[in-house]
């Protein structure tokens, strides 16, 4: 039993299942928390969107050595705001635009505080039950809330889900492969290759189809693709990682066509549908021929009637994990799929203007189309300005951009600047001051 005279000594909580002061702690110091995150969203506009501080800021400020006694929760909490403040990027900032929107939502916050309790470690049934079959559940809903083929479905001996999975192609030559003008992988360039490969001695399985893509979220061929892919055999992959999400707007899913000929897909709820870093969910035509490669089936790990459920250690290279679909589930349930819906074309829509506001400009061109919440855009004719408008938009640090380049067919290098529709509360004001920004900074460093 542990020691109650020392249990008294401690300053804040004492770390005894069952004991008082250790929940009364608990409630407290979690309640404060909250309250932590709630203040910084609501004034996170009162930062840059990146941090003013240099590389090594946070190293000199932290002792070398951990501390021997314990420190109180008010003294940590003090030092979040004096040590760790000062070094954030703000994903949540209204003028944050680069990369893609960050995924946040306070129903997604709640899950991961819930989670914490109840979620444990779900690599087999019997270790978490309400993790495997809320994961079971929750990537079917997914999968027929973005209308994919129903053979992706959870079934006995066929298709399934798996959120956050892992795996590896090692050692095997990757060949990247040359796009049209629209910046698409077509099908004519796909059989090309795999002739070419195949008259080397060489033998294609495996093609990746990116409807999205990271840089100018253009959209391979996939209805071109997957015949290719089924007439010489080879495995199609389908990563959504970002554009994915849109497909549960039925509008977008022309894009899905060919999904058919699919053998994997995998996109990134936490993207842009509202749900915390880390979440990514793959869903395979045929189970077996994966978790084949992963299974594991020691004694400890068996349980009475399995094979009902799947057991999800077998569907990665990790053997812990930690279920993210009680996230999905908090956040589907609090805003369904109509608002989700609503949440998408909204951003959606928000490109669009800022695209018109762009292309007001005689200055500058669009790179690429804007279909989904990226505008990408450079400098007419000159790579060499744009670097320097990027370079100087990151200098005056009012908003937050990120910059790309991409190769024409004609192996052409075009630089140019990506502006993601980021915050939740994305709105005309929020692209008008970014057009104000960045015209302004044009004005400057035209006139130099």
């Amino acid at each position: 039993m542990f020691n109650k005279s020392l249990a008294s000594t401690m300053e804040d909580e004492v770390y005894i299942n069952g004991n008082a002061e250790y929940y009364t702690g608990m409630r407290s110091n979690c309640k404060e928390a909250v309250d932590i995150v709630v203040n910084y969203l609501e004034n996170v506009e009162n930062f840059k969107p990146f941090p003013e501080v240099q590389s090594g800021f946070l190293v000199p400020q932290i002792p070398s050595d951990p501390p021997k006694e314990a420190v109180t929760m008010q003294e940590i909490f003090k030092d979040v705001d004096r040590l760790l403040i000062p070094g954030v990027t703000h994903w949540n900032h209204p003028r944050f635009h680069a990369y893609f929107a960050m995924a946040n939502s306070y129903p997604a916050v709640c899950a991961d505080i819930i989670g914490s309790a109840i979620r444990g470690m779900g690599f087999t049934w019997a270790s978490s039950p309400v993790s495997t079959e809320l994961e079971y559940v929750v990537t079917n809903w997914l999968a027929k809330m973005l209308g994919l083929p129903d053979f992706y479905l959870h079934s006995p001996n066929g298709g399934g889900g798996v959120v956050n999975v892992s795996g590896l192609l090692n050692l095997i030559p990757v060949r990247s492969l040359p796009v049209n003008n629209k910046f698409e992988l077509t099908g004519e360039t796909l059989e090309t290759a795999i002739l070419e490969d195949i008259a080397e001695g060489k033998i294609p399985f495996y093609c990746v189809a990116t409807l999205g893509t990271t840089s100018v979220c253009s959209f391979d061929k996939l209805n071109e693709l997957g015949p290719v892919c089924k007439k010489f055999d080879v495995w199609l992959h389908v990563d959504a990682d970002y554009a994915g999400s849109a497909f549960i707007c039925p509008e977008y899913r022309h894009y899905l066509h060919g999904s058919e000929f699919t053998s994997s897909f995998a996109f990134n709820p936490r993207k842009w549908p509202l749900t915390n870093f880390d979440c990514s969910v793959v869903w395979f035509k045929d189970v077996s021929s994966f978790t084949s490669e992963f299974a594991t089936d020691a004694q400890y790990l068996k349980y009475s009637d399995p094979g009902k459920m799947p057991d999800y250690r077998n569907w990665q290279l990790s053997f812990s994990r930690k279920s993210r679909a009680l996230n999905l589930w908090f956040v589907i349930r609090k805003f369904g799929v109509a608002d989700l819906q609503k949440y998408i074309r909204q951003h959606i829509r928000m490109a669009k203007y800022l695209e018109s506001l762009i292309k007001s400009d005689i200055r500058f061109e669009i790179i690429g189309e804007v279909t989904m919440g990226h505008v990408c855009f450079r400098i007419k004719g000159s790579n060499k300005l744009t670097k320097k408008l990027y370079e100087s938009i990151r200098k005056d640090g009012r908003i937050y951009l990120t910059a790309a380049w991409v190769k024409t067919p004609n192996e052409e290098e075009i630089h140019f600047i990506r502006v993601a529709i980021a915050s939740i509360f994305t709105d005309e004001g929020i692209c008008n001051y970014a057009f104000m920004i960045i015209t302004e900074v044009t004005d400057k460093l035209t006139a130099n």
